[in-house]
């Protein structure tokens, strides 16, 4: 691949020319009506597009060296990029259906970098063999070592799962809050239709439902269609897509944190998922972070992670939050709920004012008992919000490892992130007036993940102990520039 130098295939024209004209023509669909000569204005507007589209194809050059990969473009406005291999976070396969249609490919290239944590430095749009040979030479590149295809597809056999997996991920992989929002929406629907005097209450409802669960489904379900993950030598590999194919490559030393995720209905049947934060694998268009696993039994969950990620699995010794920690939390809940519960009744009140409802056919038992209602679920949520301070106190762990550190959090929706030191770049330890009358104290993590900066809390634990986090990371920050 020493000084290759190609262009992007031509078809990358023919797709943005496509996505070009069905803009134009939605667009402008009500001016055609009223006024037809206004086709012939956006035709020859389309016509000059292609012709600078075909300008910019033709002018922009794609060269392969040794040591880098360099990107111009020699028009009006000129360009040139170098993106070195040593910089490469990772390279990524995508195919949408114009690519499957034209037998193309676009290479993802990413680098590590908070700029370019959620976007692709460059994309490459190469036929589909070019794109495969490019993607497998500039991977035994960044990653050091050196397969064939061959080898890659005759590898140990990859971990896949099956129809029913995407679809228990994308029903129960969402957030709690979700799939609890669903319910009430749900609740309120029928009994809206019921009740109720106009069912425009009733379509808002199920109009929310399918905005924030039945179209994140269908997200989830096309995008992981097919999932599969394997691991040759140092380099984890994962396919997947329904209509848009996904190929991705990564070297283990890029991931910066696992996170082993376990939302209250999976938990209660014992599954969970693996999310990992790699820089270089996020999408500006979708906030999904990568996975190494769907929802899966415990059990097989473990076993991913001892044949795909063992780095990140060491012998823990986790530390449960002090008895102090309470009184910090206490105080929190307690002046959250008197800012917010008088807040929420008194919002309802008004709401439900607005509301249509047929009273003859409510039940007598419920006719003027809507504020005694609300005045119910405050105090049922009060108790809920305090008894998960009881509950924190159970779960909430921190441990500290030789190379990594661990948080385990979550009431509702429980997660474990493995975090390793050398991919730290920011310890944060604060605490509150009460927290800091105990010697107590919260850290906070900041790492670059798929989806930008991510940060990650503990609970309340000893400052000291959180402290050496922040000691760990500078040791190793210190070793490497006196290395």
């Amino acid at each position: 691949m020493t000084n290759e130098s190609m262009r992007h295939s031509g078809t990358v024209v023919v797709k943005n020319a496509i996505s070009a004209i069905a803009i134009a023509l939605v667009s402008t669909f009500y001016i055609f009506l009223e006024y037809p000569p206004a086709v012939l204005i956006v035709f020859a507007a389309l016509a000059v597009a292609v012709v600078i589209l075909f300008i910019y194809w033709k002018r922009t050059l794609i060269t392969f060296t040794d040591d880098e990969i360099i990107l111009e473009r020699d028009t009006i406005f000129k360009m040139k990029k170098i993106i070195p291999y040593s910089k490469i976070a990772s390279i990524n396969a995508d195919r949408d259906v114009l690519d499957r249609i034209f037998g193309t490919a676009k290479l993802k290239i990413n680098v590590n970098t908070s700029r370019n944590a959620m976007e692709a430095e460059a994309v490459l749009t190469l036929d589909l063999p070019t794109a495969e040979r490019i993607k497998l030479e500039i991977s035994n590149k960044i990653f050091q070592e050196s397969y064939t295809k061959e080898e890659y597809d005759t590898a140990e056999p990859p971990v896949e799962f099956t129809t029913g997996d995407v679809v228990l991920h994308g029903f129960f992989g969402l957030s709690s809050w979700q799939t609890l929002a669903t319910i009430i929406l749900l609740v309120y629907s029928v009994l809206n239709a019921m009740w109720g005097q106009d069912l425009t209450g009733t379509i808002i409802a199920l109009v929310f439902v399918a905005m924030i669960e039945i179209i994140p489904f269908l997200m989830i379900f096309i995008r992981y269609y097919k999932f599969k993950v394997s691991r040759i030598g140092d380099t984890i590999r994962m396919q997947h897509g329904a209509i848009q194919n996904y190929s991705s490559s990564f070297e283990i030393s890029r991931i910066n944190a696992v996170r082993v995720r376990k939302p209250l209905i999976p938990r209660l049947l014992h599954r969970s998922y693996i999310e990992v934060e790699v820089v270089g694998l996020g999408d500006a268009n979708n906030d999904m972070r990568p996975i190494l696993s769907l929802l899966a039994k415990d059990e097989k969950v473990m076993k991913i992670m001892e044949s795909i990620v063992p780095e990140f699995i060491y012998a823990r010794e986790p530390e449960k939050q002090p008895e102090p920690a309470k009184w910090p939390m206490f105080v929190n809940t307690v002046v959250s709920l008197a800012v917010l519960l008088p807040i929420f009744v008194f919002g309802m009140m008004k709401i439900s004012e607005f509301i249509p409802v047929d009273m003859d056919a409510v039940p007598d038992l419920l006719v003027g008992t809507k504020f005694y209602l609300l005045v119910i679920i405050a105090v049922a949520v009060a108790a809920l919000a305090l008894y998960s301070v009881f509950l924190s106190m159970k779960i909430v762990e921190f441990d500290k490892g030789e190379d990594m550190f661990t948080f385990v959090n979550g009431i509702i929706d429980r997660e474990m992130v493995v975090m390793n030191y050398d991919k730290v770049q920011i310890v944060s330890i604060g605490c509150g007036l009460v927290a800091k009358h105990f010697g107590l104290a919260k850290c906070r993590i900041s790492m670059l993940t798929a989806a930008g900066a991510k940060r990650t809390v503990s609970g309340y634990f000893r400052e000291s102990e959180l402290s050496e986090v922040a000691d760990k990371m500078l040791e190793r920050v210190r070793a490497k520039l006196s290395f």
